[in-house]
């Protein structure tokens, strides 16, 4: 018992020496501070969760340091203004100014006054909790899983461009979407409702509410049966013929409140910008990247997995998503599809982790890892690739590789 209690205060101290050496690097170079800190992690078989959850911390917060470097435009220009305000009002003044989804404008009030008015800090924060929740939430979820499967899986998220870019640009509804991965996953591992986040993530994005909506359909954790199937439909059919009545009937009830009426009033304030949401995508070039990013291998694996198992919970609620962004475009309201398409990216660590699990396809470990590494390079080369196409304007490829943290604040 001693010699175990022994070599537990070492492998900590090993892991405190490691996470200071390591942040040292990160200081001087993120990207080497976390390549170094991934292949610690993955020489030492019995390194402490602390190091992992230092790396997840050191790849958030350099997305956070990447995104300090853009260009202020579109919905980033107006978080900026937000922000700025706050330095000009007080707390009571502000409020009464943003009086509609209230924990994001409280927030973004006492972020200002913390950081004594500095927007960098702002988003390098925003960016972290955002990065930081779903790294924690799939190392819960993977945790029983090889050390290579998580890794993997939030390797693959990092590099999946549109939940990056959504970070600079969608801020209020990428937090709400993180908090409630956490939730999801604190509910289906850990049997534990964190009820407090619901409201939390609601009053930061109240489109929100639609994912903790499906995530208390019961039996989500099992395959879907024929009768599930078309209990579904009927509600699907439903809200189709009756989903614009009562959408009337919520905003008319709720007008005079306007933090709860904040919802219907931009239901009907992005139908009239319908045209100005796609970008050149369109419905049909969503459809098909929740047709290869997420059917795919949810359908894949879908077909060899047992029943109760956890992996349903995803399998389940993605299919059921999906389905919602169908049945928005059936009825006519096809700036939803796009709108709501951004909650889809937290899926994708998940789906296509399973479909490596797949001992049917993937026989042997080692063919296992190729695919995986096949499926990361062409993550990390899109990523690349949308990065430098993107209308937005960063930092150079050079400067993003080289700069140290300091860098950052100095331009």
């Amino acid at each position: 018992m001693h010699s175990i209690s022994l070599q537990k205060k070492l492998n900590d101290k090993e892991t405190l020496v490691a996470l200071v050496f390591f942040s040292l690097v990160f200081f001087f170079n993120p990207l080497v501070g976390i390549l170094t800190s991934t292949l610690f992690i993955l020489k030492h078989k019995g390194q402490s969760e602390k190091m992992q959850y230092g790396l997840y911390a050191f790849i958030a917060i350099y997305f956070g340091l990447i995104n300090t470097t853009k260009v202020p435009e579109s919905d980033l220009l107006v978080y900026k203004g937000y922000f700025d305000q706050a330095s000009l009002l007080s707390l009571e003044e502000f409020m009464a100014l943003f009086n509609q989804e209230l924990f994001f404008y409280f927030f973004t009030f006492m972020l200002n006054k913390i950081f004594f008015g500095n927007f960098k800090l702002y988003l390098i924060f925003t960016t972290f909790i955002s990065y930081f929740l779903v790294f924690i939430s799939i190392h819960k979820f993977w945790k029983i899983e090889n050390k290579s499967i998580i890794l993997f899986s939030v390797f693959i998220f990092a590099c999946y461009s549109s939940f990056f870019f959504a970070t600079g640009h969608l801020i209020r509804q990428i937090l709400a979407e993180s908090i409630f991965l956490y939730f999801f996953i604190e509910r289906i591992v850990n049997n534990k409702n964190r009820w407090f986040l619901i409201p939390l993530a609601a009053f930061i994005h109240s489109s929100s509410l639609i994912l903790f909506l499906i995530c208390f359909i019961p039996k989500l954790k099992e395959k879907i049966s024929l009768k599930k199937i078309t209990v579904l439909i009927i509600i699907c059919v439903c809200f189709f013929v009756f989903g614009s009545i009562i959408i009337s009937i919520l905003d008319s009830y709720t007008r005079g409140i306007n933090w709860l009426n904040y919802p219907f009033k931009m239901y009907y304030s992005m139908g009239l910008m319908e045209d100005s949401w796609y970008d050149g995508k369109g419905v049909d070039g969503i459809r098909l990247n929740y047709l290869i990013f997420y059917l795919f291998p949810i359908l894949i694996a879908y077909s060899v997995k047992d029943k109760n198992s956890l992996i349903f919970s995803f399998l389940n609620f993605c299919i059921l998503y999906i389905g919602i962004l169908e049945v928005f475009v059936a009825s006519g309201f096809t700036f939803m599809q796009l709108r709501m398409a951004y909650y889809l990216p937290i899926f994708i660590p998940f789906v296509w982790a399973v479909f490596f699990l797949n001992k049917k396809i993937f026989y042997t470990i080692e063919l296992r890892r190729i695919g995986m590494v096949i499926l990361l390079i062409y993550f990390i080369f899109n990523f690349l690739n949308s990065f430098s196409s993107k209308s937005m304007i960063f930092a150079t490829n050079g400067e993003l590789v080289f700069n140290s943290v300091f860098s950052y604040f100095l331009n």
